[in-house]
């Protein structure tokens, strides 16, 4: 039994709420999908494979499944709760108060606990391909360090996994997916046509990589290194 308490973003297809069991007490983050929505085949594709793919992980740098709800008309996903926010407004907030970008040592410290969370996925067979600051969410276990923002504090979760898909050794996927800021250039090139068909633009386990590099370059310069028209 769930009680859902407010909004608290929104997500590529449904909003994340704000949802407390109340039996346990314990808070969620629960993301609804209408069945109205799930009509759409790329929406029931993403929503499905998310599902699948978040059951099968158990890594503390990975946003942890907790439980699925199927009710009326809508359905819901509840995984952990995170307190601190995401990246993207942990490093508005550090430019606003101290008027530069985050520090090389509290860089080091979001990438390196994102890599963990890559490699692990990447040791299971699995691309993320959308590793973005948005995508990366902070919790902090004392009050304290939630209040004066102690990034170095912070438990770093990669969440979002609609994009995700398995992909074995020297497979290749070719799927036009993700946030255009952050691809590889591989995955760009499944946008190009010529003559009304896809030009060649395999790529791999690796586009992962190149979009934690386009993260490192925004957490410590406080811009992407390139626009999206």
């Amino acid at each position: 039994d769930v009680e859902i308490i407010n909004i608290i973003g929104k997500g590529a297809y449904g909003d994340v709420y704000m949802g407390q069991n109340t039996k346990t007490k314990e808070i969620y983050a629960i993301k609804k999908v209408t069945k109205k929505q799930l009509e759409s085949e790329t929406v029931y594709q993403y929503f499905n494979n998310e599902i699948f793919i978040l059951k099968h992980l158990n890594h503390p740098n990975i946003i942890a499944f907790k439980s699925l709800i199927d009710y009326k008309t809508d359905i819901y996903l509840s995984t952990e709760y995170c307190n601190g926010g995401n990246l993207e407004q942990a490093m508005k907030y550090h430019l606003e108060t101290f008027k530069k970008p985050i520090t090389e040592n509290i860089a080091r410290y979001f990438i390196y606990n994102i890599l963990l969370g890559i490699i692990y996925l990447n040791k299971n067979n699995l691309i993320h391909r959308d590793i973005k600051s948005d995508n990366i969410l902070l919790n902090y276990e004392n009050e304290e360090d939630l209040i004066t923002h102690n990034f170095l504090k912070a438990k770093i979760k990669i969440i979002d996994f609609g994009f995700a898909r398995y992909l074995e050794q020297n497979e290749l996927a070719g799927s036009p997916v993700g946030t255009p800021m952050y691809m590889e250039p591989s995955i760009l090139k499944t946008f190009m046509t010529s003559k009304s068909r896809v030009v060649d633009g395999f790529y791999d386990k690796k586009v992962d990589v190149w979009s934690l590099g386009i993260l490192t370059y925004e957490l410590l310069i406080g811009i992407v290194p390139f626009i999206a028209r």
